[in-house]
């Protein structure tokens, strides 16, 4: 059994509102963004990625169950989440 200790001390924070996943057979993509915002031109948005991240397919997996259990948890002690926006909005 091995003890890992983990060292944040030069960890960037980044805030994310978006988070874009794409990928391939070898990787999976995260691009994390800020708010998708609006520009001059009707009908165009832009969304400027802030940091990508590349995993292989096992790791992102193992991700998607630690997040899978993480949001769980908050909902457990907070509540529902409801992505609708129009229906949080008539809550």
């Amino acid at each position: 059994q091995v003890q890992l200790q983990i060292d944040d001390s030069k960890a960037e924070t980044t805030y994310s509102t978006t988070v874009r996943v794409w990928g391939s057979a070898e990787e999976i993509n995260l691009d994390f963004a800020g708010p998708i915002r609006p520009t001059q031109k009707q009908n165009v948005a832009r969304l400027q990625i802030d940091q990508r991240i590349v995993m292989n397919p096992y790791a992102a997996k193992r991700l998607a169950i630690a997040l899978s259990q993480a949001v769980t948890r908050y909902e457990q002690t907070y509540g529902t989440l409801e992505l609708d926006e129009r229906k949080r909005r008539e809550a």
